[in-house]
């Protein structure tokens, strides 16, 4: 075993769950609240209209961070001086099992926050479903060959050094 780890739940949440996205379109919604109701009701009334959508904000938040908690703490990623070892999945637990010379290509995308993702590009000879790898995989892109990725990672840089550095030994 030549690295082992495991997604960092805010870098899941933050990148993989677009928790920002959902933030902002319940903010959105509540604005819309607010607008459409400001001219024909109180102060009072207005902030009374507000509390659905902003307990709607934070049941979402809460259940997008645990969400990405479960993400975190269910996968693991496993890479050997011979293959690329998955184990993922919140509801139905799987292992993708990829040795390295069936690896094409990897890339690596670093985020401004210092984490990022390892994208596989594997042999076509390999065939895995889209759904079984999701959230490991690029989303919506591929779909016929999906591309596994290594997500949330907080050391990215080091995670590619070492998948490449396997890959070329192997």
């Amino acid at each position: 075993i030549l690295w082992r780890g495991s997604p960092d739940p805010r870098a899941v949440a933050r990148h993989v769950v677009h928790e920002r996205g959902w933030m902002i379109y319940l903010a959105v919604l509540a604005v819309g609240v607010v607008v459409s109701s400001a001219g024909s009701h109180s102060f009072a009334d207005v902030l009374k209209l507000l509390v659905p959508p902003l307990g709607m904000m934070l049941v979402a938040w809460w259940s997008i961070r645990l969400y990405a908690r479960q993400i975190a703490t269910t996968t693991e990623y496993i890479i050997t001086s011979r293959r690329f070892v998955l184990r993922a999945g919140v509801a139905f637990p799987i292992v993708i099992n990829v040795p390295l010379r069936l690896i094409d290509e990897a890339g690596l995308r670093v985020f401004g926050d210092g984490t990022g993702e390892v994208q596989l590009r594997l042999s076509d000879r390999v065939k895995l479903a889209y759904i079984a790898l999701w959230p490991h995989v690029e989303s919506f892109r591929y779909l016929g060959n999906p591309r596994p990725k290594l997500r949330g990672l907080t050391d990215p840089k080091r995670v590619g050094g070492v998948l490449s550095g396997a890959i070329a030994a192997d």
